[in-house]
């Protein structure tokens, strides 16, 4: 992708994260959209990036933008991946996905007949070690793979206000950190195991299936 112009959507932390691994490898972002336009500025100006955008719309209208990284929450992912789809650039969506796999059936619909890429930023899946990882798996050389135990374990905020405190914004173990464990282990379906009072899940268990 290295001759592809990106932009970057929303500018929260892991935004800053990876624009700045962009530049690191030289790549080229072009342009930055954000629902607030001193937002917008002021990533621009930390990254030095000479387009910049109040509005997502705006954004994916760009015509100097081919790819776009859609970093906003992920219970906001399947609106704004669609509006990128349907401007016909390409998207690289943050994880997790989308909220459900229904969500993740429409933009996978979506992407084919615009001719577009689109994938999850699962970037693990590509480390060195988890390709050799999966050779060894694959060629049995490591004998029958029987269980797999992968373990996320991150605080949750207290906040009632805080976004991942709250069901509609995709909050909660299950649909935050329930996919990073995937990679490790083929596909999987997961189930929340405890809730919070706000009703989004303290644990889940996923169910790995190999091959994916």
């Amino acid at each position: 992708m290295t001759g592809l112009r990106w932009g970057i959507l929303a500018t929260g932390g892991i935004a800053h994260m990876f624009t700045r691994d962009l530049r690191t490898a030289g790549l080229d972002v072009a342009a930055v959209g954000s629902r607030s336009l001193d937002s917008a500025r002021a990533f621009a100006d930390t990254f030095d990036i000479a387009r910049v955008h109040g509005s997502y719309q705006e954004l994916v209208d760009d015509p100097e933008v081919d790819i776009i990284y859609v970093a906003s929450p992920h219970g906001l992912h399947a609106e704004h991946t669609r509006q990128v789809l349907e401007a016909g650039k390409h998207a690289l969506v943050e994880k997790s996905f989308t909220l459900d796999a229904a969500q993740a059936a429409d933009l996978r619909e979506l992407a084919a007949s615009r001719e577009v890429f689109l994938m999850e930023a699962m970037w693990t899946r590509y480390l060195p070690h988890m390709i050799r990882i999966r050779e060894l798996v694959s060629s049995g050389a490591i004998g029958e793979i029987r269980a797999v135990w992968a373990d996320h374990t991150q605080a949750l905020s207290t906040d009632p206000a805080h976004r991942l405190n709250a069901p509609e914004l995709g909050g909660g173990a299950l649909l935050t950190w329930g996919s990073t464990r995937s990679p490790s282990s083929g596909t999987s379906s997961a189930s929340p195991s405890r809730y919070r009072r706000s009703g989004v899940s303290r644990r889940s268990a996923p169910t790995p299936r190999w091959p994916p």
